[in-house]
């Protein structure tokens, strides 16, 4: 069975994060899609992250932190539309 290597994760965090805070924003298309009761996503971070994607769309789905799962097809819609564009 695969697993995250949390410690490792916690340890270089703040490596990682500073990479990403010293980027230059993608000005091309984004899309987020997130679950309505997925606890991992917070209003915060979605503004946190269109900093670095200007053109972040954000689709809220009902379901939980696996929406692709939760909300299939609504979420497979959602991501072959965004791709005709």
């Amino acid at each position: 069975q695969w697993r995250f290597d949390l410690d490792g994760l916690r340890d270089d965090h703040s490596k990682v994060l500073a990479q990403v805070l010293s980027a230059a924003p993608f000005n091309g298309p984004a899309l987020l899609i997130h679950g309505t009761r997925s606890e991992l996503v917070s209003q915060e971070g979605i503004a946190l992250t269109k900093q670095f994607f200007p053109q972040l769309k954000v689709l809220d789905l009902p379901g939980g932190h696996w929406i692709h799962v939760d909300a299939k097809d609504a979420f497979n819609g959602a991501v072959e539309e965004f791709l005709k564009d």
